[in-house]
């Protein structure tokens, strides 16, 4: 409860009501968000500091390129990345889009 309501710059009115909804006394309420409030800059800091995001794919740019294999010549190496379920759907769609436009650029 700490972390997410630095992550979203509560106020102390918004701490007390949400404690109050978890039966908490007056007295420890008054307490705990005069002592969140004081530290509340320190965990805004720690948290800008700390993160656990992996890198991700932000867009697509596409080339039409024509490459000519040679019989017997080694492969090359297959590209690796993750993604959420959401960047995947984007890419997806870019991906059809580039496709599109091939087939655009070839009929013509």
């Amino acid at each position: 409860m700490i972390l997410e309501a630095v992550k979203m710059d509560c106020d102390s009115s918004i701490i007390s009501s949400v404690l109050e909804d978890c039966k908490w006394g007056s007295d420890r309420i008054e307490y705990f968000t005069k002592h969140f409030l004081d530290w509340k800059p320190d965990l805004e800091a720690l948290l800008a500091r700390t993160g656990s995001s992996f890198p991700h794919v932000v867009d697509v740019d596409w080339r039409l390129d024509y490459y000519i294999k040679e019989v017997g010549k080694a492969q090359g190496k297959d590209v690796q990345f993750s993604c959420s379920m959401e960047q995947l759907q984007d890419l997806v769609g870019k991906l059809k889009d580039a496709c599109k436009s091939i087939e655009k650029a070839a009929s013509n």
